[in-house]
Order: structure tokens, then C-alpha cells, then sequence
């Protein structure tokens, strides 16, 4: 499987949403049913490999929502 390296973006309201890229081409964001598109890939196989197959010929973005696989359920920048 392909190697991922998490990053991290801010929402408006000050959670932090994991997510990375792989591949190249055409951008298709990979919307997991259960919210973790990074968990998905690194504890399914099965997905996994079909994700990486997707990015043979596309730029696949995969993100946890919020409180899911890396992305926190709170955040130290949030102010609640």
C-alpha cells in the first residue's frame, strides 16, 4: 500500500480535520461512508489497495471528519 502523510487543516470554528493526497492527475475526493477515509486505508486492506488503485491515474483526497480515525473530536485552538 501506499505510503500517507497526514496533514491538518483548520476548520472556521477551530477543529482540526486530517486529511492527505495521494497520487496524480485529476483531483476525486474520497467521501468514506463512516467519516474516516484515512482510517479506511490504513485498517482495510481491501480498501486500501482499491484507493491506490484510484490513484494511479487520480489525485485522491482523503480526510477524517471530525472526531474520526485522526482528525480530534475537540480541538486545543477551539475557544468552546
Amino acid at each position: 500500500m501506499v505510503t500517507i502523510e497526514t496533514a491538518y487543516t483548520t476548520t472556521e470554528d477551530g477543529f482540526d480535520i486530517a486529511f492527505a493526497t495521494i497520487g496524480t492527475g485529476p483531483l476525486m475526493v474520497f467521501v468514506a461512508e463512516d467519516g474516516g477515509g484515512l482510517y479506511c486505508h490504513e485498517a482495510f486492506p481491501g480498501w486500501g489497495r482499491f484507493m491506490d488503485r484510484l490513484a494511479e491515474k487520480r489525485r485522491l483526497l482523503l480526510f477524517d471528519w471530525r472526531g474520526r480515525g485522526s482528525s480530534p473530536k475537540d480541538s486545543a485552538t477551539s475557544s468552546e
